[in-house]
């Protein structure tokens, strides 16, 4: 059934078999495993990284509109 479901046979809409090759090659490959798992402990991280990027981000972006609302460079930039 695994073979088959990875070669697309049985499963009509092909998309997802590209998937399931993935994950049962990840079943064979003993780096790939630890690389999985390095990538999987660091996304917390990286999540934190890009929230206070947006945050950063959009503070700016309020602090500008702000900052040069009823201006003539405002009125340009922000209509």
């Amino acid at each position: 059934l695994v073979t088959a479901l990875v070669s697309g046979l049985v499963v009509e809409n092909t998309t997802l078999n590209p998937f399931f090759r993935m994950i049962l090659l990840a079943t064979h490959l003993r780096n790939f495993q630890q690389e999985l798992l390095s990538v999987m402990k660091m996304i917390p991280q990286i999540v934190y990284i890009l929230t206070v990027l947006g945050i950063v981000v959009i503070f700016y972006g309020w602090f500008g509109v702000v900052l040069f609302y009823g201006t003539e460079q405002g009125d340009a930039s922000f209509p």
